[in-house]
């Protein structure tokens, strides 16, 4: 069985901050699986994605507020023997609002 590293896009998401008239459209985040393949990865980090609390928090308030919170995967690899050991698995997510998804080009 192999590691793998997703990185997920979540999009589609209306969820407000505190008093600001902005509010989160998506984010970014990483997860580490072990599985037989890639699809095989995406499948379990993506349920898993779904089961945590921050995630059910930002779904539920989404469609509340008439979001249609989506995910992809971004990108998917293998990761090596000696990161595994030594590397830090990475944690977390890096939110974007609408304004910031226009302004960057893609």
């Amino acid at each position: 069985m192999a590691t793998y590293q997703i990185l997920f896009h979540g999009f589609g998401f209306d969820v407000s901050l505190d008093d600001d008239a902005e509010s989160i459209s998506g984010f970014y985040t990483t997860r580490r699986v072990g599985a037989d393949g890639p699809n095989d990865a995406y499948l379990v980090a993506l349920e898993r994605l779904r089961s945590e609390e921050t995630t059910k928090s930002l779904i539920s308030q989404s469609l509340a507020n008439g979001g249609s919170p989506q995910f992809e995967a971004e990108e998917i690899i293998e990761v090596p023997f000696w990161r595994r050991l030594f590397g830090r698995v990475p944690e977390g997510f890096i939110f974007y609002t609408d304004s910031e998804e226009e302004e960057s080009p893609r």
